[in-house]
C-alpha cells in the first residue's frame, strides 16, 4: 500500500476512520484454514495502509471473524486503531444477543465499535427489522444502550430501491448506513442511483470497505 489514507469523520460519532476499509466478505478472509495468508492481509492493512475500519460478519461463508480475532489477541493495542464492524444477516431479534456474544469471543474483543443490520433491500425487510420487540432494530438499540456496542447501523440494498435507504436514514436511530454502489448495477437491472440522487440528511457514515 502507498501513503497514509485520508480519514473522514464517522457520522455523528466524532471518530475518524479511513476512507477505505478492509472488508471481510471476499477474498482470503472468506476462507477457512488459511490463517497465515489472512493474517498477512490484516497486518498489511494495519501496518502499511493504516486502515482503521474492518468489516466482518458471521453470515460470510468463511472465517473472517476468527482471522481478525487472531490478530486482535496477538496485538491488543491494534484494537484502538480501528473500528471493527459486524454485519448480521438475519433481521429478527431472536438470538441476536447470542450472535453478538459469539462474535466478541471469536474476535477477541469486549465491545464492538459498530454493529450493523445486513442486507435490508425491501420495505418487507424494513417491517421485519422494525417489528417491535421481535425485530432486530430493538435488539440493536438495547445493545448500544448497554455499552456492549458503541454504534449501530444498517446495511441497505438501497441501490435497488433508494426509498429503502431514505427510510432508514430518516427514521432509524442509527449512527451509520452502509450503501453498496456498483456501476454495473443498472445494466443488470438492479440499481437506480444513476437516475436518482441519494438522500441528503446529513452524514451517517464515512468509510467504504474493500475486499
Amino acid at each position: 500500500m502507498g501513503g497514509a489514507l485520508d480519514r473522514r469523520r464517522f457520522g455523528k460519532t466524532g471518530r475518524m476512520v479511513t476512507a477505505v476499509g478492509l472488508g471481510g466478505g471476499e477474498g482470503i478472509l472468506r476462507t477457512y484454514g488459511r490463517h497465515a495468508e489472512a493474517n498477512a492481509v490484516i497486518m498489511e492493512a494495519l501496518d502499511q495502509g493504516g486502515i482503521a475500519y474492518f468489516d466482518s460478519a458471521k453470515a460470510y461463508a468463511g472465517g473472517s471473524e476468527d482471522y481478525y480475532g487472531e490478530v486482535w489477541r496477538n496485538r491488543p493495542r491494534s484494537q484502538g486503531t480501528g473500528l471493527p464492524g459486524k454485519q448480521v444477516g438475519e433481521q429478527g431479534a431472536c438470538g441476536r444477543e447470542t450472535d453478538l456474544t459469539e462474535t466478541l469471543q471469536r474476535m477477541g474483543i469486549e465491545t464492538l465499535d459498530l454493529w450493523q443490520i445486513h442486507d435490508v433491500r425491501t420495505f418487507t425487510d424494513i417491517r421485519e427489522v422494525e417489528g417491535g420487540p421481535s425485530g432486530a432494530l430493538e435488539a440493536f438499540v438495547e445493545a448500544r444502550e448497554s455499552g456492549i456496542v458503541r454504534q449501530i447501523g444498517g446495511v441497505t440494498g438501497g441501490h435497488h430501491d433508494p426509498d429503502v435507504l431514505s427510510h432508514a436514514v430518516e427514521t432509524w436511530p442509527v449512527d451509520a448506513v452502509m450503501l453498496p454502489v456498483n456501476p454495473v448495477e443498472e445494466a443488470l437491472g438492479g440499481g437506480s442511483w444513476t437516475r436518482r440522487s441519494p438522500p441528503s440528511h446529513g452524514s451517517r457514515g464515512g468509510s467504504r470497505s474493500s475486499g
